[in-house]
């Protein structure tokens, strides 16, 4: 009979079925409180809440400002499944004071998330977007080319309100007029703004 490696333990050892199993009560629990942040899967979207390094630091520090009584606050996460890649990165955007920050976590060469500095950062074109184009509408997500793609996936605090909406860049056409996937789109063309 063929056995794969993974398969193989050792008697007092959990097995893999067992070892995922934990690993998934883990990462619920990682999400109990009121940090939605913290939550994988909100409103059937994949973040990867609590399953990475990078998403952690993120959602920890997204998390922290709201104790802090911070009431907007937003996180992009621009990931690729893996986790580590140099290629991922997620923002952090709020507003303190009637002043706007960012700051984003980014892996570096050697596949470890390293922070940027806070910085000041007018993101209040991108509210207005979201509450005059997107607030109220239905979410309807896009059919996909491919899977395990690029996503970008945002969160975003109003207040107690909450948002998350997530989609794969590469998607078909006639889904770019969806109001959720045209504030994807004006958030990614503002990221990669210089």
């Amino acid at each position: 009979m063929p056995i794969k490696c993974n398969y193989l333990t050792q008697e007092n050892n959990l097995s893999s079925e067992e070892q995922s199993e934990q690993r998934w009560r883990e990462i619920e629990k990682y999400g109990d409180g009121n940090c939605n942040f913290k939550k994988n899967g909100f409103n059937g979207v994949f973040n990867r809440a609590g399953i990475v390094e990078i998403d952690k630091l993120a959602e920890n520090f997204a998390c922290n400002l709201r104790e802090t009584e911070i009431d907007t606050v937003m996180l992009v996460k621009l990931i690729s499944d893996n986790g580590s890649s140099p290629n991922e990165i997620e923002y952090i955007f709020w507003y303190e004071n009637g002043q706007g920050f960012k700051t984003a976590f980014k892996n570096n060469k050697k596949h470890k998330p390293t922070q940027t500095e806070i910085e000041k950062y007018d993101w209040e074109d991108i509210l207005i977007y979201y509450n005059q184009n997107v607030k109220g509408t239905e979410l309807k997500f896009p059919q996909y080319f491919i899977s395990h793609w690029t996503n970008l996936i945002v969160q975003l605090y109003q207040g107690e309100e909450f948002y998350s909406y997530g989609m794969q860049l590469a998607i078909k056409k006639e889904d770019e007029e969806l109001p959720n996937v045209k504030f994807v789109r004006y958030i990614e063309q503002r990221l990669n703004e210089k």
